[in-house]
C-alpha cells in the first residue's frame, strides 16, 4: 500500500501551461506514482475550475478554494491591517486550514510538501503542535526567492508603491528565514537563487532543484 503525502500548492497545478504551475504539475505527477497524494490548493483563475476532473484523476484526494482576482486584491489590502505580507494574506484560507488539520487528525503522511513560501503558513498556523510535525518530513519548494523579487520591484517604484513593495520584501524575507530554520528541506530553482537566500539564512538544508 502506498504511503501518504500531503501537497499544499498556492495555485492549482493544472493545466501545466506556465511557470510555477509546470514545475508543480510535474512534481505532483511524479509523486503520485509512488505515494497516495492528497493535494490542497487555491484556484486564482476561475477558468481553471474546468480542469478539476483531470487533476482529480491524478491524485488520491483534491481540496481547493476559488479566489477571484478581485478577492485577491481585497486580501492584499487586508494585509496592511494584519501585519502580514500580501502573499501570506492572499493565499491563506481558514477553510483550507481546517482541511489540513482534519487530514492530520486521521492520516500519517510521511511528508508535507509546500509550494512557495506562503503555503508554509498552513504548518505554522495549524492547531497541531510542533511535535506532530516532527514525525514527518517538512519540505518547501520556494522555487525562487520572492522577497528578492519584491525588493527589485521596489527599486523601480516611488512613493507609496515603493514603500509597499519594500514592506513585502522585508516581511517575506523574515518568513523565508523561518521556513529554512523550521523545515527539514527547502528547494530552489537554481544555484543563483540559493546564493540570494544564503545571504540571510543557513544553507545546510537548502538545495537547488532544477
Amino acid at each position: 500500500m502506498k504511503k501518504d503525502v500531503l501537497i499544499l500548492a498556492h495555485r492549482i497545478p493544472y493545466p501545466p501551461d506556465k511557470g510555477d504551475k509546470i514545475r508543480t504539475y510535474h512534481m505532483v505527477k511524479y509523486l503520485a506514482l509512488y505515494y497516495r497524494v492528497t493535494l490542497v490548493c487555491l484556484i486564482d483563475d476561475p477558468e481553471d475550475c474546468r480542469h478539476i476532473p483531470e487533476l482529480q484523476q491524478m491524485v488520491h484526494q483534491l481540496h481547493y478554494e476559488v479566489r477571484t482576482p478581485r478577492t485577491m486584491r481585497l486580501y492584499a489590502g487586508a494585509s496592511l491591517l494584519s501585519g502580514r505580507s500580501f502573499s501570506q494574506q492572499c493565499f491563506y484560507s481558514k477553510k483550507l486550514q481546517h482541511v489540513v488539520d482534519a487530514y492530520l487528525d486521521t492520516q500519517n503522511p510521511v511528508a508535507i510538501l509546500c509550494f512557495c513560501s506562503s503555503m508554509a503558513d498552513y504548518i505554522f498556523r495549524s492547531r497541531h503542535s510542533p511535535e506532530r510535525f516532527k514525525r514527518l518530513s517538512l519540505l518547501d519548494d520556494l522555487i525562487d526567492v520572492d522577497s528578492e523579487k519584491w525588493l527589485q520591484y521596489a527599486q523601480r517604484k516611488k512613493a507609496l508603491i515603493g514603500w509597499l513593495y519594500r514592506r513585502e520584501a522585508r516581511l517575506l524575507r523574515t518568513f523565508e528565514q523561518r521556513i529554512v530554520h523550521e523545515f527539514d528541506r527547502v528547494f530552489l530553482v537554481s544555484e543563483e537563487e540559493k546564493k540570494v537566500l544564503g545571504a540571510d539564512a543557513p544553507m545546510e538544508k537548502v538545495e537547488a532543484l532544477s
